[in-house]
C-alpha cells in the first residue's frame, strides 16, 4: 500500500491566538456572554453579602455591637434569606445565559467545521480515517462549551470583584 502524502506541518496557534480567533468567529455573541460575566459578578457580591450580614449576626449575638445599633434579628434573618434567594437566581442566569452562549457557539463552529470538510470531498473512505477525523474536530469543538460555560464568566468575576473589593477595602480602611 502506498504512503498517504501529507501536508506540511504547519505550527499550531498559540493559545493568545486561539481565543482571538474563537472570540472573531462568534462575535455576535459576546453581548450575551458580557451578560453571563455581569450575572457572575452580581452571584459573588451575593455571596459576600451574605458573609457580611452572618457577620453581623455575631456581633450582635456576641454582644460587639453597643446597645441600639445594629439591626434587628428579623432583618438580619430577611437579609440572609433575600441574599440567598437572589444569589440561586443570579446563579441560575449565570448558568442559563452562559450555556445558550456556549450551544450556540457550538453549533455554529460545527457547521464551519463540516462545510469546510465539505469541500474535501470526495474521497476514498478505504484510504483516509474520515470518521476518525471527524471524532477528533467533533471532540475539539466540544470543549469550546467548557471556555464559554465554566471558564470565561468565572474569570471575568474572579478579577472584577477582587478588584472592587479591594478597592473598596482600601478606600474604606486605607
Amino acid at each position: 500500500m502506498r504512503p498517504q502524502p501529507t501536508a506540511p506541518a504547519q505550527p499550531e496557534p498559540g493559545t493568545a491566538a486561539t481565543l482571538r480567533w474563537l472570540l472573531g468567529a462568534t462575535s455576535d455573541l459576546l453581548p450575551p456572554l458580557a451578560l453571563a460575566s455581569l450575572l457572575s459578578c452580581l452571584t459573588r457580591f451575593a455571596s459576600l453579602g451574605i458573609y457580611l450580614v452572618a457577620a453581623l449576626g455575631l456581633a450582635k449575638a456576641a454582644g460587639i455591637q453597643q446597645p441600639g445599633s445594629g439591626a434587628s434579628w428579623t432583618a438580619l434573618v430577611l437579609g440572609l434569606l433575600a441574599l440567598g434567594l437572589a444569589k440561586g437566581a443570579l446563579r441560575y442566569g449565570e448558568q442559563y445565559v452562559g450555556h445558550r452562549v456556549a450551544f450556540l457557539s457550538l453549533s455554529r463552529l460545527r457547521n464551519r467545521l463540516y462545510a469546510a470538510a465539505e469541500h474535501q470531498a470526495p474521497f476514498s473512505a478505504r484510504t483516509r480515517n474520515s470518521g476518525g477525523l471527524l471524532a477528533i474536530a467533533t471532540r475539539d469543538v466540544d470543549r469550546v462549551e467548557v471556555f464559554f460555560a465554566h471558564t470565561l464568566p468565572p474569570a471575568v468575576s474572579a478579577v472584577v470583584v477582587s478588584g472592587f473589593v479591594a478597592w473598596w477595602t482600601w478606600a474604606s480602611f486605607g
